[in-house]
């Protein structure tokens, strides 16, 4: 987990720390510091620890870690307390640097080397080709920039992109704040000492001497048998209490490691899953309690066959993106493919039509719920729907509950719109 976040200078207070750190479930435990003292030699960082990075922010020559160099934009990873290692770039587009394979980071790290203000997406396209999703654009000079959708990144802004591409840049990214700007120091903590030994364990006390026996007294004379007693009258039989009334049944957690192959219940794991293109290669994902999204649809592996909900699983997605919320990439057609008891809540922003569950071949005690201003449906392209609810509220468009089924058995359809249409059931 990251052990620093600090904007410029300034801590963040613990409130704003922890959910940072939710946001950034799957971004490497590093911490990333900007080096721009222009003396000779960085010998140390207070705060930073191995696997950290310094990037140099200017074209000073300076030595860090007892690694000379000169370049805007050069990255040296600590190995040790007075140590550090180059790490090369792999390849060197117009105006930056891009590095690949840091122990740690999960995508590769492009780093602005220049003052040019960027804002149009040529400018990005020449700059950042080759860049996908969880990637990292960190700006190492002095200048402002508009990158992925991001105006004004300040000197020492970190973008994680949530929607590259390898031949043009149309994307989306989000600023991390786990930046700051670190100056040559005098002082740091060393290194913690070794543990020290276990003392030795102390001798057991010797057993004390067993007393010696007293003689035994003289035997008393027995006492007369006293008169039997008259048996008492049987006590009448108490009435029979009326019956308890049975509790309502609890709903069935996932059972056992091997009932599904993933079982997510934090956000952190979903994070996790969601991010993965095979989804950790399972075959059978239960999702227990409540999740969200921002800007990204979840599309389902083809080699994930049943989804689950336990504890009214539900999954919030928040996004200015068109499309579907919930899908498969094509319409599933297999019989043993099944969502059940799962609720999908998208929060549409933009002004075309949206559908929260698609292509899915069955689904039980499922709901869609859609707020879109341009309209859209609950379920589409859906073969087989028991049980399921869908609720639209749109401003303008068309709106449906069921859009393009072939079969829904107790079906539930809730359409709101202020000036569009209500296309269907």
């Amino acid at each position: 987990m990251i052990t620093k976040f600090i904007d410029g200078t300034t801590p963040l207070d613990e409130a704003t720390f922890n959910p940072i750190v939710e946001k950034l479930n799957g971004i490497p435990s590093v911490s990333v510091y900007r080096v721009v003292d222009a003396v000779s030699n960085i010998s140390s960082v207070a705060g930073a620890k191995i696997g950290d990075l310094l990037i140099s922010g200017d074209a000073t020559s300076k030595t860090i870690l007892g690694q000379a160099v000169a370049s805007t934009g050069a990255c040296v990873r600590i190995i040790s307390a007075t140590a550090g290692e180059v790490l090369p770039n792999t390849a060197t587009h117009a105006s930056t640097r891009v590095i690949e394979n840091i122990p740690g980071l999960s995508g590769k790290l492009f780093i602005k080397t220049v003052t040019t203000t960027w804002t149009t997406a040529a400018n990005q396209t020449t700059n950042f080709l080759g860049n996908k999703t969880g990637d990292y654009v960190f700006n190492a000079a002095s200048g402002t920039s508009s990158i992925f959708g991001n105006a004004s990144l300040a000197i020492g802004g970190l973008v994680f992109i949530t929607q590259g591409s390898t031949s043009s840049i149309t994307g989306v990214g989000e600023v991390r704040q786990c930046i700051f700007t670190a100056t040559n120091t005098t002082s740091t903590a060393g290194p913690q000492g070794p543990k020290g030994d276990q003392g030795d364990t102390g001798l057991k006390g010797d057993t004390g001497a067993q007393g010696s026996q007293g003689p035994a007294g003289p035997a008393g004379q027995q006492g007369l048998k006293g008169d039997k007693g008259d048996q008492g009258d049987t006590g009448l039989k108490g009435d029979k209490g009326d019956t308890g009334q049975q509790g309502p049944q609890g709903e069935v957690g996932p059972t056992g490691d091997g009932a599904f192959d993933q079982v997510i219940r934090t956000q952190a794991d979903f994070d996790t899953l969601i991010w993965s293109s095979d989804w950790l290669g399972a075959q059978s994902v239960a999702l227990v309690g409540q999740f969200t999204l921002t800007n990204k649809a979840i599309v389902v592996p083809d080699s994930v066959r049943n989804i689950r909900g336990f504890n009214n699983a539900t999954i919030t997605i928040n996004t200015s993106l068109t499309g579907v919320a919930f899908r498969y990439s094509t319409r599933r057609t297999q019989s043993d493919y099944l969502v059940e008891n799962l609720t999908v809540v998208c929060n549409q922003s933009g002004s075309a039509s949206a559908t929260v569950f698609s292509n899915l071949f069955k689904a039980v005690n499922c709901t869609g719920i859609l707020n879109s201003p341009g309209g859209g449906n609950g379920f589409s392209a859906c073969s087989i729907l028991e049980n399921c609810t869908a609720q639209v509220t749109s401003d303008t468009g068309t709106i449906s509950g069921f859009n393009s089924c072939n079969s829904v058995k107790n079906g539930v359809s809730i359409c709101n719109s202020t000036s569009g249409r209500i296309n269907g059931y």
